[in-house]
């Protein structure tokens, strides 16, 4: 994402400082050249997935960990981790069931919350991911004001992205599989500010 000073932030994994994996937040100024880099992670699995900016010129950023939550040293959970304009954490959350959720987006919202797009697992008969369209919505301290999940649980159902609209409700695509989990199909979402 570019940043208020027309600078880049970016997200993604690195395995330098833990074999398993840590998220990377790297800082380029207009030009691409790093002006901080920094990684957050415990001593499993976590992996960087998307970052936004926030009103007060900080950055959210959401992915995967095996270190925190519910799941720790079997599968993922839903990481997300409010930073400041240098990278330091103000806050952390996991979110999620059971089972390894997966998570691809986050967004800031015109209420000075986040809204993040995934696929809550349900099952994983045989080591495959059975979930549901997945929606969180989070105040600006990290408090879950809803989640909901939408449809049937089928393979690897997923919402990739979502944005808000104008008058805050929210679209969402994906990708989905049919009743018998073979044939992907596209997957678009609108759901109303409540989720």
């Amino acid at each position: 994402k570019q940043t208020p000073d027309n600078g880049f932030i970016v997200i993604g994994r690195t395995a330098t400082t833990d074999y398993d994996g840590d998220f990377w937040l790297i800082k380029t100024d207009p030009l691409g050249n790093l002006e901080w880099d920094t990684t957050y992670g415990g001593i499993e699995y976590e992996y960087g997935v998307s970052v936004d900016v926030t009103k007060d010129s900080g950055y959210i950023v959401v992915g995967a960990t095996d270190s925190y939550g519910q799941n720790i040293g079997s599968t993922s959970d839903i990481y997300v981790l409010k930073v400041d304009s240098v990278g330091k954490v103000q806050w952390s959350g996991v979110y999620g069931g059971p089972y390894g959720d997966a998570v691809w987006n986050v967004e800031s919202t015109s209420d000075g919350g986040y809204i993040i797009g995934g696929g809550l697992v349900d099952s994983a008969p045989g080591g495959f991911p059975y979930s549901q369209p997945y929606l969180i919505k989070l105040d600006s301290a990290g408090n879950a004001e809803w989640k909901k999940t939408y449809g049937p649980v089928r393979f690897q159902t997923t919402l990739r992205m979502v944005r808000e609209l104008p008058d805050g409700s929210f679209i969402a695509c994906g990708h989905t599989t049919d009743s018998i989990g073979f044939h992907g199909m596209g997957l678009v979402l609108k759901v109303a500010s409540n989720g």
